[in-house]
């Protein structure tokens, strides 16, 4: 039995409705409104973007488009802890029930995608890692970028398997995938294959407080679990979760915590694709194998489905386990990482959002760096420094992380 079906048959199927540190948004011109499957529109009426704000610091306004730069060396951080394994407890580093500290990247594990300055990386999971920190790097800076911070983690005598939460309350470990994102107040994380060496996912949904850093479980997915995938609109303040391979989504209202009924749709998206989100036209790209897109009524709380197809440097828009985020200024996609081996670690994609043509754009080196054997994909593990036109990445808990500048 591989690895999926083994998670899947030990988590089981849940087809029945479950039981219900970023800088401050900034304002932007919201775009015109988005034309509603319905013949109704959807405005954009605030339109939140978080930070950074003002001009880029002077290590990344001096790069070229394209380049990638290493936050090693001349660019080593301000607070000294430079890669993630800096400031993971030693406890971690060395009694983790799992196959050790590099599975809480390599073993299918995520970031907080979103906007602003600070990269969240959290993973873990299954039999690999029981490590269910939330590690954090801060590129904002002037000359350097601040460097890793650990605002959270249980103790390793906390650690239980098999269950959503350790004995000292946070949730447990996860193969978190591409179900976390950031909004300039919480990191949300949607379930995930969690801590268990006899396999199994859970449906346990959870946001923790950037300001407190506090974890608070908000619901539980009541579709069938697999490998989650999410989407904000700022607008509207709601996350759209849903998972690979199959026919279920819900809502989540970031304002009250609640979430909806569950809901079904008839356009699955393909094994290992990960999602972007189109805030002019308030609808979710799919990267990987099917090429949906889902138009969301985001007051209604339903999807439209339909598909579209790349043109040009396609391999891009095929990638799976990768990263992708939408560019309002050019209203392009960015799609970069996926598995070992994969070109887009070394090639950036842009996709026109509007007609789908791909460009293919050779980064300066590779940023997957000291990628190791059981490396699983980069699964939106990224921040978008949108207003200092550049992206901040990590490959692995023993390298300091990468910035990758676009053109303005």
């Amino acid at each position: 039995m591989d690895r999926r079906k083994f998670l899947m048959t030990t988590a089981g199927t849940a087809g029945a409705v479950a039981a219900a540190g970023l800088a401050p948004a900034a304002t932007r011109p919201c775009p015109p409104p988005a034309f509603q499957p319905t013949g109704g529109t959807q405005a954009s009426t605030t339109c939140r973007i978080a930070a950074p704000v003002g001009p880029a610091p002077s290590y990344i306004s001096s790069m070229a488009d394209y380049e990638v730069r290493q936050m090693a060396s001349t660019y080593s951080p301000t607070n000294g802890f430079g890669t993630l394994m800096s400031v993971m407890p030693p406890e971690w580093q060395t009694s983790d029930p799992g196959n050790g500290p590099r599975m809480v990247i390599d073993a299918w594990s995520g970031g907080g995608k979103g906007k602003g300055t600070k990269l969240i990386v959290h993973g873990g999971g299954h039999n690999d890692s029981a490590n269910n920190g939330v590690y954090v790097f801060d590129f904002n800076g002037s000359t350097r970028p601040t460097g890793w911070t650990l605002p959270a983690i249980s103790p390793v005598s906390a650690v239980r398997s098999g269950v959503d939460t350790y004995a000292d309350g946070k949730p447990v470990s996860t193969h978190s995938y591409a179900g976390m994102l950031s909004t300039s107040t919480h990191l949300y994380r949607f379930m995930g294959a969690r801590w268990n060496p006899n396999g199994g996912f859970t449906s346990a949904c959870w946001r923790f407080d950037l300001a407190t850093s506090t974890w608070t479980k908000i619901g539980d997915y009541g579709g069938q679990l697999v490998q989650p995938l999410c989407a904000y609109d700022e607008t509207a303040d709601k996350i759209l979760v849903t998972t690979d391979d199959n026919f279920y989504y819900q809502f989540v209202n970031c304002a009250t915590g609640a979430m909806s009924a569950v809901k079904t749709h008839n356009a699955a998206l393909g094994y290992g694709s990960v999602i972007g989100y189109d805030s002019l036209r308030r609808r979710i790209v799919e990267i990987g194998a099917n090429h949906r897109i889902w138009n969301v009524d985001w007051t209604g709380e339903s999807v439209a489905t339909s598909t579209y197809t790349p043109t040009g440097a396609v391999t891009g828009a095929s990638l799976t386990a990768a990263c992708v985020l939408y560019d309002e200024l050019k209203d392009v996609f960015w799609i970069f990482g996926g598995q070992r081996g994969a070109p887009g670690h070394t090639t950036i994609y842009e996709m026109n959002a509007g007609t789908f043509a791909v460009t293919a754009h050779a980064l300066s080196s590779t940023i997957g760096i000291s990628l190791s054997a059981d490396n699983q994909g980069s699964w939106d593990r990224y921040i978008w420094m949108n207003d200092w036109r550049a992206i901040g990445f990590v490959s692995n808990i023993n390298v300091a992380p990468v910035v990758i500048k676009l053109p303005a």
